[in-house]
């Protein structure tokens, strides 16, 4: 999918569930979307994505609803809380996946959950039996005034007796009786007619919402018009999909995880202020100081290689290095040697780092997902300081720096940085990333020693402006910020809050 906008709210009940939908989010896992497009990826296409919605009290029963409830009035149902799907919802599921040609979830829980173990929304679960036997599944979310349908399934032998359709009466039904006044039932999709049977409820009724106007309008078919795209066009959408230019709570913690992410991809990425992680790409707006409870706002650096001006401690440090041997590769396998000057540096430093350098490449023994280079520095032939770094198209962004402590008054880690730099103005490279400052946290800063004129920071609005030193002033920190940060990490990483967190 295309996404526009995300978000991963701790809760979305009530009146907050109902504003989302108003202005055309929907539910995604355990987040909330907007979209545009699907990516057809077998045909290199795409297909316009419109959102649908109903204002319930237009909604009457027509022939062909008589005609749908007439034909399961023998089956039985139920409307209760969903706590979590049982071994019966989960093997309907499956059979209902296997006779299906669209994709979907790979099971409930993941449609519920994601990748972690949290519900942020009030979701509700339609069950419809023919004597003791599950044949048909609906969950839908409520707030205080509307609803959203997330998923229906049901059994393929009843495939003739419309479902997907009966689960949407029963659920107006339940909405009605409950005083609710808007059901969104999902989006329909240009050439893609499966989709379409959520307009039995009323083409004449059914709204969309047009995110060009911000607004709903009453449907009319012509939208469902097939329509062209250049290779370009799939390309700048495919390419939108990971810009992620999205408003996001105060505190906020997201991972990504694809099969690759390298040259544009992982450009866009760092653009919007995400950073590579083991085999994921994140982004934050805190770290935890688990020892005070307390919380630290980050800021993501960038540099222009352009502006980048020389400076007289950029000399010294070059003059210092001068007789050290730099050797750059383009393939950074790690060698016994180099995992034993990490280990040095590792015993040197007081804040966490990763164990070794493979678990700061891979977290869970895949292939390096990212094209990682990397820079050793010797002394005659003993190797004193490398740096890793991953290159996109027109970007780079550092990793890990390490370096012997015997050397450390060579200023080796700026060294290796201005080494990047350089390699940088010979590939034709313009941005690079050299990961992010503190507030209030001051071995973070000597990312600045390029220059404060030419640094920018990413801020609050999302956008990269010059870095001024008011950033560094320390925010006023509680437990309550604490323990919610904790809590969204834990539940986007899928972690126990005994796990060790690096």
């Amino acid at each position: 999918m295309i996404y526009h906008q995300k978000e991963f709210p701790i809760s979305v009940h009530d009146e907050s569930l109902d504003n989302y939908l108003s202005k055309g989010w929907f539910r995604i896992r355990e987040s909330i979307f907007t979209t545009s497009h699907l990516i057809n990826h077998e045909q290199n296409d795409l297909n316009r994505v419109w959102w649908l919605r109903y204002k319930l009290e237009e909604i009457v029963e027509r022939k062909s609803h008589s005609s749908i409830i007439k034909k399961n009035h023998s089956f039985r149902y139920s409307i209760s809380d969903f706590i979590e799907a049982n071994q019966t919802h989960i093997d309907l599921f499956k059979r209902y996946t296997s006779s299906i040609k669209f994709e979907t979830y790979d099971d409930i829980n993941e449609a519920i959950y994601g990748d972690g173990d949290h519900n942020p929304f009030n979701t509700k679960i339609i069950e419809i039996f023919d004597n003791e036997d599950l044949i048909a599944v609906g969950i839908f979310d409520v707030g205080k005034e509307s609803a959203q349908s997330i998923l229906h399934f049901y059994d393929p032998l009843y495939a003739k007796q419309s479902l997907g359709k009966y689960l949407l009466l029963i659920t107006i039904k339940f909405l009605k009786e409950n005083n609710y006044t808007h059901y969104y039932p999902g989006y329909i999709v240009c050439n893609r007619p499966e989709f379409d049977y959520k307009l039995c409820l009323g083409e004449d009724i059914a709204q969309y919402y047009n995110p060009e106007t911000e607004g709903w309008h009453v449907y009319n078919a012509s939208i469902l018009n097939d329509q062209k795209y250049t290779e370009d066009e799939v390309i700048d959408f495919f390419s939108l999909s990971f810009s992620f230019k999205r408003v996001k709570p105060r505190l906020f913690y997201q991972i990504d995880r694809q099969d690759q992410i390298k040259g544009g991809l992982l450009d866009y990425y760092l653009e919007d202020g995400w950073f590579r992680m083991q085999s994921s790409i994140y982004r934050n707006s805190h770290i935890l100081d688990f020892e005070n409870n307390a919380v630290f706002k980050v800021w993501r650096l960038k540099y222009v290689i352009s502006e980048i001006q020389t400076h007289a401690s950029h000399k010294r440090i070059w003059k210092r290095n001068r007789n050290f041997k730099v050797a750059f590769s383009d393939k950074c396998t790690i060698t016994e040697k180099d995992n034993e000057l990490y280990s040095k540096y590792r015993e040197y430093v007081e804040f966490d780092s990763y164990r070794n350098i493979e678990e700061a490449i891979s977290d869970d023994g895949r292939i390096d997902i990212f094209d990682t280079h990397c820079v050793r520095i010797y002394h005659d032939d003993s190797l004193i300081a490398m740096g890793l770094f991953d290159k996109g198209r027109v970007s780079v962004a550092s990793i890990l720096n390490f370096y012997d402590p015997n050397y450390s008054k060579y200023s080796l880690g700026k060294f290796i940085i201005l080494l990047i730099i350089e390699k940088m103005k010979e590939w034709g490279l313009s941005n690079y990333y050299p990961g992010y400052i503190v507030a209030g946290k001051p071995k973070f800063d000597y990312k600045l020693f390029l220059g404060e004129e030419s640094a920018y920071y990413l801020n609050r609005e999302q956008d990269w402006v010059k870095f001024e030193d008011s950033i560094l002033k320390t925010e006023t920190s509680t437990s309550r910020k604490f323990y919610d940060l904790l809590r969204l990490i834990t539940r986007v990483e899928n972690l126990s809050l005994n796990d060790e967190i690096h």
